[in-house]
């Protein structure tokens, strides 16, 4: 879910940053969105269950101290 500046702003395929008009696709964010608008308690999903522990989980991967009731 969390990646680095990079990885979202700078394009693979030719190694430059993205400028305006580029198009940037990101197909993890698109996917995280499509679980949530498909959710039957988005809210649920989001704050609780099983992405509030992806979250929380990458975050701590990541060397920081966090819980999911943080969020």
């Amino acid at each position: 879910m969390f990646c680095n500046s990079r990885e979202i702003f700078v394009d693979r395929a030719t190694g430059r940053v993205y400028e305006e008009g580029d198009i940037m696709k990101r197909e993890r964010y698109g996917f995280t969105l499509q679980l949530i608008a498909n959710a039957t308690d988005p809210v649920e999903l989001f704050y609780k269950g099983g992405m509030a522990q992806t979250i929380a989980g990458e975050i701590t991967e990541n060397g920081k101290k966090y819980v999911t009731r943080s969020l």
